[in-house]
């Protein structure tokens, strides 16, 4: 009798449990269909099983048996791509490969479709054209185009064309699906509402009873409050007995208190009279106010005619003191915007400093340095650079603006630029500065100035101004204009390249107060707009003569 081995018997029954198993898991999935072949085989077999020649035609057909196809050689797009997950794998294995998954091709293409790296698309077609799905042959309708377009998409350029292109083509279809998505999920929300009004939590209502049954009757509770507000408190009583002898007479204390009404706090009182007092000297601030902006206007007039009826014939300089007098009716106002929008003087102080290195670098010996500063304003250059050891003359035909500086004991004249510089002997300047100047000039005097410091400074002297950077959008578009003296902005090449058609060298490009780094998007021209609208927001030019 032959040995049972008890291992070989256990392993092979462990087999046929995982087949059927796996069959198990593949019931109620749409597999490949038989081939009719195959089934016209499987008929004929049964009913020649009753004929005692039977063996020998099996025997001849068993030879065949592999050259002959069990399923049809083609699968359905739609069946394959219904399924999601774990069963769109199973079932796209059963379907093109006619097995079940491999543990490893199974747990590499769910991965890969829950991380979005590849659709169901591209699984079917990676197992449709692998070797394996080529030697089984099935045939999947409309698959390969699909396919073929899926993997285009991946073509850098191309793929983004045709990208655009397919979703073009489909725009309907992809409207009416979003229309009908909506339209299903209405119909689902109100199906849930519905079922959620018409249901009540059992286990709150227990617990509802539950409490219910703990609580007193509302009812007669209250009446328990009505009879204890009706009673008092004996001892209570009498304590309040002893303390109402002690308090004053009632008409006498209501006698105080009519006294009192009768009189006015004295605090109160003078906090009216400052209050009143502040508001009578703003109101005298701007009557006075109203008052100098009359006679300005009233002055203006008058030298409006009295310029219309001067003879031909009279003098020139009577004349030309008319119009200067008349260019400073404005000093006081312009002062007061520059108060407002400039800044505060530590602040523009502040700001200057970077500009102290230049000028050391050009001219270590502070004594002996020669400095001009055109359009000196309220003086905060002028300022900085005493206290940095050098001395330096301001000149701006702001009159207020010279007084102020005079004020602070700084060097300053009220001067037109043009004429003080051509007064100025050729040769005898080391270092000419502006801020914010050149902006205000017309381009014809911005030609002269330039020709007059280029003229007016010694061999190896330099040119500084600062003016408003227009490649700042914001800058450019309304910041600029705020100021209203202001002719038109200059960008830093059209600067750089009057200053070089003049004569100067070395010229430099300084771009300052960058607004902030902005939060850039990695597109293109949003991020190059964000750029524009942070960057520097002023921009020097340095020249040097050769």
């Amino acid at each position: 009798m032959p040995e049972i081995n008890v291992d070989a018997i256990m392993e092979k029954i462990r087999e046929e449990l995982s087949k059927k198993k796996a069959e198990k898991s593949l019931k109620g999935k749409p597999q490949a269909s038989e081939a009719r072949t195959w089934t016209f085989i499987k008929k004929a077999q049964h009913k020649l099983q009753e004929y005692p020649f039977y063996n020998v035609v099996y025997k001849i057909a068993f030879k065949f048996k592999k050259h002959i196809s069990k399923y049809k050689d083609y699968a359905s797009l739609e069946d394959l791509l219904k399924d999601n997950g774990e069963d769109f794998i199973t079932h796209a294995y059963s379907g093109i490969l006619k097995r079940i998954p491999d543990e490893a091709g199974f747990n590499l293409y769910v991965s890969q479709l829950k991380a979005n790296k590849l659709n169901k698309l591209q699984i079917l077609g990676i197992l449709r054209y692998s070797k394996e799905g080529r030697e089984q042959g099935v045939k999947i309708k409309g698959l390969f185009l699909r396919y073929f377009v899926n993997v285009s998409y991946r073509i850098p350029l191309f793929g983004y064309m045709l990208r655009v292109t397919t979703a073009i083509v489909q725009l309907p279809k992809i409207v009416t699906n979003i229309e009908q998505s909506q339209v299903y999920t209405d119909q689902q929300f109100a199906q849930v509402s519905k079922g959620l009004s018409a249901k009540a939590d059992v286990q709150a209502v227990d617990i509802v009873k539950n409490e219910l049954k703990d609580k007193a009757d509302i009812q007669a509770v209250d009446e328990v409050k009505n009879g204890l507000t009706d009673k008092a408190d004996v001892q209570a009583v009498h304590e309040v007995i002893n303390q109402l002898g002690n308090k004053a007479d009632v008409q006498a204390v209501d006698e105080v208190k009519n006294e009192l009404k009768n009189k006015a706090d004295v605090q109160v009182v003078g906090d009216i009279k400052n209050e009143l007092s502040r508001k009578a000297d703003a109101n005298k601030v701007e009557e006075n106010k109203l008052d100098i902006l009359n006679q300005q206007r009233t002055i203006t007039a008058l030298l409006e005619q009295v310029k219309m009826k001067l003879p031909e014939q009279v003098t020139k300089g009577p004349a030309e003191n008319i119009v200067k007098t008349e260019s400073h009716i404005l000093d006081a106002l312009y002062v007061a915007f520059e108060n407002q929008f400039r800044g505060a003087r530590a602040d523009i102080k502040e700001r200057l400093k970077v500009y102290l290195p230049t000028v050391e670098k050009m001219k270590p010996d502070r004594a002996e340095a020669s400095i001009v500063d055109i359009g000196c304003g309220r003086g905060e250059w002028l300022e900085l650079l005493e206290e940095n050891g050098y001395h330096a003359k301001g000149i701006d035909i702001n009159r207020m603006m010279v007084q102020q500086c005079g004020e602070l004991g700084l060097d300053a004249t009220e001067a037109d630029v043009i004429q003080y510089l051509r007064e100025q002997k050729s040769d005898s300047l080391d270092i000419i500065t502006g801020y914010h100047i050149v902006e205000h000039i017309p381009f014809t005097i911005l030609i002269r100035l330039l020709d007059e410091c280029f003229r007016t400074l010694k061999a190896g002297g330099m040119i500084l101004f600062e003016t408003p950077n227009p490649e700042n959008l914001i800058v450019g578009a309304c910041n600029f204009y705020v100021d209203p003296t202001h002719l038109h902005p200059l960008p830093p090449e059209t600067l750089r390249f009057l200053a070089r058609q003049r004569g100067f060298l070395n010229t430099e490009i300084l771009k300052l107060h960058k607004i902030k780094e902005p939060d850039y998007t990695n597109q293109k021209f949003v991020d190059e707009v964000l750029y524009r609208m942070n960057m520097e927001q002023d921009f020097s030019i340095i020249g040097y003569k050769g």
